[in-house]
């Protein structure tokens, strides 16, 4: 006699157990999809506040790297952390070092907004606008650190 079942009273329960097994893994799947687009998103959020083609990312990342100079006492772990390279900060230092230490001067010297200016351009009018003495007192902050910060 056949009771209608094709797979007896343990065969259903064999199942409903991988299916709520693959249900439990589908969820975790998920669970682990929206981690990864929320650490996407973040990176992308960071990526585009960390624009480097503008002074204001310039400054923020040379006052990051000084920060974690202080932190990790070698500039080389200090750009490993912020991943950037040496020659990068190097080129465009004396924007953050003028913004820093002489804020009037560097204001004055920002491009205006109908100037479609390189910041290659523009860190060569900042050395152009640098004396002697600035350069001194700029080296002597640097040597402080703390109060360079």
């Amino acid at each position: 006699m056949e009771t209608g079942f094709s797979k007896g009273a343990h065969g259903g329960g064999m199942e409903a157990k991988e299916g709520i097994l693959e249900l439990a893994k589908l969820k975790e799947q998920t669970k682990m999809d929206r981690q990864n687009i929320e650490h996407l998103e973040d990176r992308i959020k960071y990526l585009e506040e960390t624009n480097m083609t503008t002074t204001d990312g310039i400054i923020r990342r040379y006052k990051n790297a000084l920060k974690r100079f202080t932190k990790f006492g070698s500039m080389k772990k200090a750009f490993t952390k912020i991943n950037v390279d040496r020659n990068t900060i190097a080129r465009t230092a004396i924007i953050a070092e003028l913004a820093i230490t002489y804020p009037d001067t560097f204001k004055e010297l920002l491009p205006t907004d109908d100037v479609n200016e390189k910041i290659s351009e523009f860190v060569e009018r900042c050395r152009r606008a640098i004396t002697k003495e600035m350069t001194e007192t700029i080296a002597a902050k640097k040597n402080v650190n703390s109060s360079y910060q």
